[in-house]
C-alpha cells in the first residue's frame, strides 16, 4: 500500500456507453484516467475528436469540458479512474 497518496481520493468506475450514444459535455476538478476495455469511442476535448480503440489509454485533467461518444453499433465499455487531490 502507498502512503504518498493519502491527501487524493481515488474514484474508479466502470461506464458502459450504448451504441450511438453522447454524453453531455461533462467538466469537474479533478483528473481522470480512462481506457477502452470493449469496442470503440470518440473522446471529444477541447474542440477536437480523438478516437479511441479497445486498449487505448488516456489521462487528462477534467476541468476541461469533454465528452464521450459511442458511434458504434455495440456498447463500448470504458473503465475510469478519477483523482481528487486534497482528501
Amino acid at each position: 500500500m502507498n502512503h504518498w497518496h493519502t491527501n487524493v481520493l481515488i474514484v474508479p468506475w466502470i461506464r458502459s456507453t450504448r451504441r450511438g450514444a453522447c454524453d453531455d459535455a461533462l467538466s469537474y476538478e479533478e483528473e481522470e484516467i480512462l481506457m477502452v476495455q470493449q469496442g470503440t469511442i470518440e473522446f471529444k476535448f477541447e474542440g477536437e475528436v480523438h478516437p479511441l480503440y479497445k486498449g487505448d489509454c488516456l489521462y487528462f485533467e477534467s476541468h476541461v469540458p469533454h465528452r464521450i461518444i459511442n458511434p458504434q453499433k455495440r456498447e463500448a465499455t470504458v473503465p475510469c479512474v478519477l483523482f481528487e487531490p486534497g482528501h
